[in-house]
This record gives structure tokens, sequence and C-alpha cells, in this order.
């Protein structure tokens, strides 16, 4: 799965396999980082910008909804995004938008089991060729050095255990037996650093570092036996949490219109130009960063090519695909053709006849909206019927 993320990433953002590689290693190394709360803090971070479902899509099954380079430069901040872009050597717009697009896969492949480690140490081994030396990655961050590993330990008692679809709580670091586990891991590392046995420090510390979150959980499940939780103190929703849902209610209201628009269609009494009305009311969904519909489109698809079937004859529609403004316009031009192609394939295979329909590709290059906003990059991603002449 790694590999098809750099894959996608080099094609259409145009990095060479090593400075994606490295990407998706800065990238991992940030879901971890604890100064952003561990993966639980930084899952946290999307659902507060009323992304809950995006998220628990990355945890489950099925697609996995992407997200915009806006919403990442939310949670990460322009200063680390500034700072990858020099370490790559790339613009840190092209660096915001691969990293949106890896994001989400990335998130997915690593929660195998439907939740993320705990921490980096957790971390399956087969995924360790993937992330350009995560190890490096995250000594950059002052996290994972050998300097730092004793305390590292320690602080694992106070870090959030796996990262779910549920509600994020935090441990009480204030329990004695937290603060016992945390200072016997640090005095373990101390002592075998001493001793000239500092090959084994990485084993020590993952052993250290599993004993600890065995007592976190015990702890956890005590507390929750003895009282309930206190609430959490209200935390301020930012702004793009309406917007998110506005543009979520917008797109089904958009969907359900096409389906209306279909329907009114009667054979023999609709035009060419009736036809592609409710053609572009349309929402075809697609793979992030791919050609492959979605599953979710098949059934509005399948009203489509219904529709086009009974079309007045002599019309030829054109499916065009079009896309914002991020990332290398050369990959923009092949992804919107290439979704162009799947999207008339994919009605021919319905039973629309080849003669038909006709498929072009238009990159970034016809925007219908500002590209400086998430709502307009939004709208320029999009497949556009237009009637032949």
């Amino acid at each position: 799965m790694f590999n098809q993320i750099l894959e996608q990433v080099t094609g259409r953002f145009g990095l060479s396999q090593d400075k994606a590689k490295q990407l998706l290693g800065m990238l991992v190394a940030q879901i971890f980082n604890p100064k952003r709360g561990g993966p639980a803090g930084f899952l946290q971070s999307f659902r507060d910008q009323g992304l809950d479902d995006t998220v628990a899509s990355w945890l489950g099954h099925g697609t996995n909804q992407p997200i915009s380079a806006a919403q990442l430069e939310g949670v990460l901040g322009s200063e680390t995004l500034n700072q990858m872009s020099a370490k790559l050597g790339v613009p840190a717009a092209t660096v915001g938008g691969a990293a949106a697009a890896i994001l989400p896969d990335a998130v997915n492949e690593l929660s195998e089991h439907g939740d993320l480690p705990a921490s980096a140490a957790g971390i399956p081994g087969k995924f360790g060729n993937w992330f350009g030396n995560l190890q490096d990655h995250l000594d950059e961050l002052g996290h994972w050095s050998a300097a730092a590993a004793g305390a590292g330990a320690a602080a694992l008692g106070a870090s959030v255990g796996t990262v779910g679809d549920g509600p994020v709580r935090t441990a009480d670091t204030t329990k004695p037996h937290a603060s016992r586990t945390g200072a016997a891991a640090a005095t373990s590392v101390r002592e075998a650093s001493s001793g000239g046995i500092g090959k084994w420090l990485p084993w020590l510390l993952l052993i250290a570092a599993a004993i600890a979150a065995l007592f976190f959980f015990r702890s956890c499940q005590r507390n929750e036996a003895i009282a309930p939780l206190a609430p959490a103190a209200p935390v301020a929703t930012p702004a793009p949490t309406a917007a998110v849902a506005a543009a979520a209610g917008a797109a089904g209201n958009l969907e359900n219109a096409a389906a209306e628009a279909f329907a009114k269609l009667t054979p023999g009494q609709f035009s060419a130009d009736d036809l592609v009305k409710a053609l572009n009311l349309m929402i075809i969904h697609f793979d992030t960063d791919s050609a492959n519909i979605s599953a979710s489109s098949d059934d509005i698809l399948g009203k489509a090519a219904a529709a086009i079937k009974q079309a007045p004859g002599g019309t030829r529609i054109e499916v065009g695909g079009h896309t914002d403004d991020t990332g290398d316009a050369a990959a923009n031009q092949r992804l919107s053709q290439q979704r162009a192609d799947a999207v008339k394939a994919r009605l021919a295979e319905l039973g629309v006849k080849a003669d038909l329909l006709a498929s072009k590709g238009y990159g970034q290059d016809k925007p219908v909206a500002d590209n400086d906003s998430a709502e307009g990059r939004a709208k320029n991603r999009r497949i556009e019927f237009t009637i032949q002449k």
C-alpha cells in the first residue's frame, strides 16, 4: 500500500521517489509527535475542524475521505510545512498538497486493526523501509533520540493510548504507579548505556514502553470503575466546522437534485441541453489522487447512463476532467484525462454507445472558482459534461 501512496505522489506532484519517501517519513513523525499529543492529539485536531467522519474513514474500512492542503495546514501549521519544504528543497505549496494526499492512506495503512499504535515503537517492522529513515525524522522533532529516551519512556504514562473512533481521554499523570513505571524505564536505560550494552537500548526501550502502556491501560480501567471521568473543558471549535457541514449538505443536495433531474427526463421529450444540465448536477467521487471511481457513485452513474441512452439522435457528449491547481500542472493534466476516460469507460460498461461519448482532460486550466480556498478547490475538481457541436 505504501508503494501505491508513493507512486501517486511522485506522479501527481512531480516528486522523486526519494523525496516522496522522505515526505512520508516526516508526516509519520508528525503523527507520533508527543508535542501534538501523539496520534490521539493529531487526529483530534482534525476532529476539531469538524472532520469526525473523515477521520473515521481513515481508521475504518472503505474509501479514505480526502483532506485539502488548507485543512492539513490548520493542524500542522505553516511553520512546520515550511520546515518540511526547506528540508526537501520543494515549494511549500507542493509539500502541503502532497502531504494532504498522503495522510488519509498513510493513517489507514498504519491502523491495521482499526486504531493507531500509541507510539512510534508500535509501528510494525514491515513498514520500516517506507519512511526514508523514520529514526532521523523523529530525532529532528527532538523526540526519539537516545539522549531523550528515558524522558520519552517516562512521558508515555501521560500520553493517550490506542487511537480509535471513540472519544479521546488522557491519563492521570499524578498516579504513583505511572510515575514509578516511567522512572524505572528511565533508570533501566541509563544503566544499559553505562554498562556498555548500548546495542540493546532500542529493545529495552520497547519493553519499557510496553510495560508503561500496560500499567496505563489498567489504570484507565480502574479509574472508570471507580468514578466517571470529569467532563473536559469546552474547546472552541474553529469556523471551518460549520463550513464543512454546509459543504457536505450542499453535496448531498446536488446528488439528490441530479437523481430528480434524471427522473424528469421523459424519453423522446427532452433535448440534449436538458440532458447535459442534469448530468452536470452529478458529483462523481474518485479515490484520493486516483482515477478509480468510488463505489458511492455507482448508483448515480447508472441513472446517468440510462438517460444518455435515451438522448435525441445525433447527440454527442464530451466528458471533461478538471482539477484544482495543487501540485504539478502536468500531473494534474494527466489525472484529469485519466478521470475523464474512467467516467467514459464506466458509462460504456453501463450500455452507453461509444460513439455518443468523448473524453478530454483540462487539468487546472479552467477553474470555476478561486483556488485560494478549500471550497474553491473542491469546486474546481470536477467532471463537466458538454455537448459536442
